[in-house]
């Protein structure tokens, strides 16, 4: 497809793409997107994103995802997140993490994350945390955990 006619798919039409039909989507495709699209799949569309379209988002299109979409990420996609992207997850978004994903993630991953941004889990994704993931955590981090559990 050119990019005009994956620009000028339809919610409807973008919603019936199966799993190899989404992987075999090129990052200037995928780039192609408007963010209203990228809204518009489906949860399990979303996990059949290969790790390099999932890289391939532009920033509007990340913040366009929901926090279901984001519930659907994959583990091998979400430690393929670019700083960035993690970074700007919003907390709505973070509200979509599992507690299976919160565990999953890398010391690296966590300390990424902005006080902002850990202040915004709740009480449920806070107690999936390793020990050794609350050990990673900056002085900073704990500080804003302690004050989204109070």
């Amino acid at each position: 497809m050119t990019i005009g006619q994956i620009g000028a798919l339809t919610t409807t039409q973008l919603d019936g793409l199966v799993r190899i039909q989404l992987r075999a989507l090129t990052t200037t495709q995928i780039d192609a997107l408007a963010a209203t699209q990228i809204a518009g799949l489906i949860a399990s569309q979303i996990a059949n994103l290969t790790v390099t379209e999932i890289a391939a988002l532009t920033a509007t299109q990340f913040n366009a995802l929901s926090a279901g979409q984001i519930g659907a990420l994959t583990r091998t996609q979400i430690a393929d997140l670019t700083a960035t992207q993690f970074t700007s997850l919003t907390a709505a978004q973070l509200g979509g993490l599992t507690t299976t994903q919160i565990a999953a993630l890398t010391t690296d991953e966590l300390q990424i994350l902005t006080t902002d941004q850990i202040a915004a889990l709740n009480g449920t994704q806070i107690d999936a945390f390793t020990a050794t993931q609350l050990n990673s955590l900056t002085a900073a981090q704990i500080a804003a955990l302690q004050a989204a559990v109070t």
